[in-house]
């Protein structure tokens, strides 16, 4: 993929605005660092127009795609059958920098990483495990017990394909704001009114 400039933007602007690549490294970087801003945004989805947002981990990062974990049974899947939009936001509060990534979730079923991915989520099995789907009302403060069996049934892989990345810098000495786009196997920069 080839990644090109539709027009520079401020020399003062973060460097990782002038090159997807350096953006990417720094996206990439997040699974593996406890206090990155992006390894626990808030995803959004929407069903019935109605929007739903979460915070969820980041688990790992491929070329032009996020990946995450989740129970198959919980309400996001059945807004991603529905409607694949979506968007991922979080807030850089020492760079006072908003980064909204919209992007297409689907649910992978097969790929070469799959065990891998797999073995990582069920290290907490109890996430997964239970008898009862996330959201469930819970009785008297009887929480099922988990099970291996279950987590491994209900374990489910999200891909997010990205196709934007939007980055607004907030300054006293002026707002700035730019938005990556994917065109043609091509990332274009364009320059925003913030």
């Amino acid at each position: 993929m080839h990644y090109t400039l539709h027009e520079p933007i401020m020399s003062s602007f973060f460097t990782y605005t002038t090159s997807f690549e350096i953006l990417w490294e720094w996206i990439s970087s997040a699974p593996s660092q406890q206090r990155h801003p992006m390894r626990a945004p808030t995803v959004i989805t929407t069903a019935y127009n109605i929007p739903n947002a979460r915070t969820m981990i980041l688990r790992d990062v491929l070329p032009n795609r996020l990946i995450f974990f989740t129970d198959k049974r919980s309400p996001k899947i059945h807004d991603i059958q529905k409607n694949p939009h979506t968007t991922i936001h979080t807030y850089d509060t020492k760079k006072k920098l908003q980064i909204r990534i919209r992007a297409q979730m689907s649910i992978i079923n097969e790929h070469p990483q799959w065990n891998r991915w797999q073995s990582m989520g069920l290290n907490r099995f109890q996430d997964y495990g239970t008898s009862l789907p996330p959201g469930t009302l819970i009785q008297q403060n009887n929480i099922p017990a988990a099970t291996m069996e279950i987590a491994k049934e209900n374990f489910c892989i999200l891909e997010a394909l990205v196709t934007d990345i939007e980055l607004l810098k907030l300054s006293r000495e002026g707002h700035q704001r730019v938005e990556w786009k994917s065109q043609e196997d091509s990332w274009i920069l364009h320059r925003l009114v913030p």
